[in-house]
């Protein structure tokens, strides 16, 4: 230790000396304490931590001087609009305090989470400790929670703004600025945001240029994403809101429409069938996304959908889509996985040998012949799923779980 420190620290023991002789001469608690804040009124910024951390010791190590002072002090600094809180850490003023001192500063909340981090830790009594340790944690994660509500609200205000400016601004300017929110902070008030916008830009696209071009923005949401959700449905009805203001100037809108549908649909379901195929190409699997939509295709556009995924599969692997390949795609897209059992059951008896070996004519027959099956089975699977929710909902009904009873003796 230099000559400098060892003065400075002489000065130090002497003002924590000379604040404790007048802080236990005092008449109170409350008196004593005032000394000691004023003391450290008195000091540069610098020496503080140092002095408050000796008075600490001093405290601690006199029989005399009850260590509720140390708690009274670190209140009194709490209140204090001069003194900075992060001198009660970096002074480990916390080692020296009483359980009930340090309890009663966390519950205040007079200091930051980190501190009261801290300071739990040093609480002697188990059941203190934990108890403060859970608070802690509440007030984490309420403050994670208010973090995430704001957040929300300024990616909605911001959406709302940009959903008004669809038109004016570019396609990768859209693009960016959704791509830019968090995949945690895509609640579904955000993703139905987000649905507009896109739904908007691609109707003003149309608008402007005859056409729409479902995978420029695919970096935000896939094909699959687009057609599950009934995008053609939502860009028709953003041109209906950008068209027309009064009822006749909404039929005259949708009798030019007359078609949209059908045709984008067919688009749409191309780009559908690009990335199932893709899929496979990458994976080797075939994984078709499920939803009402898909399962509610035609049989036409079925069929547009397997010879799709078929050009695409042959152009890349150099081979024609096999019969077991074909009636799995069919199941996938009906969305029953308990379908699939007849699938494997068809692959462990052989039957898809058997099917191969066919001509192209009888195996097209064999397979529009396992399609109308299929159907029938989906449709029998569709019942059973609406028979078992409907029994539960009337078990519920006559025999209601008394925890979800309210005062009103309404369920909620």
């Amino acid at each position: 230790m230099g000559i400098r420190d060892w003065l400075k620290t002489i000065r130090i023991k002497r003002i924590a000396g000379n604040t404790m002789v007048q802080a236990t001469e005092a008449e109170s608690l409350e008196k004593a304490t005032k000394i000691i804040i004023q003391a450290l009124l008195k000091e540069p910024p610098e020496m503080r931590v140092q002095i408050l951390a000796e008075i600490g010791e001093q405290i601690d190590g006199d029989a005399n001087t009850s260590n509720v002072l140390l708690d009274k002090v670190a209140v009194g600094i709490t209140e204090s609009k001069t003194i900075p809180n992060d001198i009660l850490k970096e002074g480990g003023i916390q080692d020296n305090m009483t359980d009930k001192g340090i309890v009663s500063l966390i519950k205040d909340g007079g200091i930051d989470l980190d501190m009261q981090k801290t300071f739990a830790g040093s609480i002697d009594n188990k059941e203190s400790k934990e108890e403060m340790k859970s608070l802690i944690a509440d007030r984490i994660d309420e403050r994670e929670e208010e973090k995430r509500k704001k957040k929300q609200k300024e990616i909605i205000d911001l959406l709302s703004k940009l959903y008004k400016k669809c038109g004016e601004v570019t396609d990768s300017d859209v693009i960016t600025m959704l791509s830019d929110i968090p995949e945690n902070q895509k609640s579904e008030l955000v993703r139905n945001e987000i649905n507009g916008i896109i739904s908007r830009q691609m109707a003003f696209n149309y608008l402007k240029f005859g056409s729409i071009i479902f995978s420029r923005f695919n970096d935000v949401l896939s094909a699959e994403e687009m057609f599950d959700l009934n995008y053609i449905e939502r860009i028709k009805n953003e041109i209906v809101k950008i068209k027309a203001n009064t009822k006749e100037e909404k039929d005259e809108v949708l009798k030019k429409l007359d078609g949209f549908t059908e045709t984008w649909r067919e688009v749409l379901l191309e780009d559908v069938s690009k990335e199932i195929a893709n899929r496979y190409i990458d994976t080797g699997v075939w994984d078709i996304h499920y939803s009402e939509e898909m399962k509610n295709i035609t049989q036409n556009e079925e069929k547009t959908i397997l010879e799709s995924i078929e050009n695409k599969v042959k152009k890349k692997k150099k081979k024609n889509l096999s019969t077991e390949d074909r009636l799995k795609i069919g199941s996938q897209i009906r969305g029953k996985h308990k379908v699939n059992d007849i699938v494997d059951y068809m692959d462990k008896t052989n039957t898809f040998n058997m099917l191969n070996s066919l001509d192209e004519k009888g195996a097209k027959r064999a397979i529009e012949a396992f399609n109308e099956v299929l159907a029938r089975e989906v449709e029998r699977l569709d019942k059973e799923e609406t028979g078992t929710k409907k029994e539960t909902l009337e078990n519920n009904n006559n025999n209601p779980n008394p925890d979800q009873v309210g005062t009103d003796g309404l369920e909620h």
